[in-house]
């Protein structure tokens, strides 16, 4: 009776072994993504407030403090904003984030407020 618990617990730990040295040989192969997933706003009514649907077209646009009004943002703020809101939409796409929202500023269905919100150093 001890030698066949022994054989099987031989068989289990052979097994275990040799699976733990054949699978990394067989990697699973990866699925291309064909198409993004279409994604509704998730508040029909006022869409910002939760998530933009698929494929949004949002105008952001650039504000400042009331608190502050004389520090507007300089060219170079809103240029570095204008770069990054190009690199997403880069990245919008399939085989990137896929959300398919892209940032523009001069149209768009849905507004974005850039806010710029500085504390006045005296």
């Amino acid at each position: 009776m001890k030698s066949h618990r022994l054989s099987l617990f031989g068989i289990i730990v052979l097994s275990v072994f040799v699976s733990l040295l054949v699978l990394p040989v067989f990697l699973p192969e990866a699925e291309t993504q064909t198409s993004c997933p279409n994604i509704p706003a998730l508040n029909q009514y006022f869409p910002p407030s939760m998530c933009w649907p698929s494929g949004a077209r949002v105008r952001y646009y650039f504000t400042v403090s009331p608190d502050t009004p004389e520090l507007p943002f300089t060219d170079a703020e809103k240029n570095l904003y204008r770069q990054a809101f190009t690199i997403w939409n880069g990245y919008s796409g399939i085989n990137h984030n896929c959300s398919g929202v892209v940032f523009s500023e001069t149209s768009g269905d849905y507004l974005y407020e850039v806010p710029k919100y500085m504390t006045k150093v005296e």
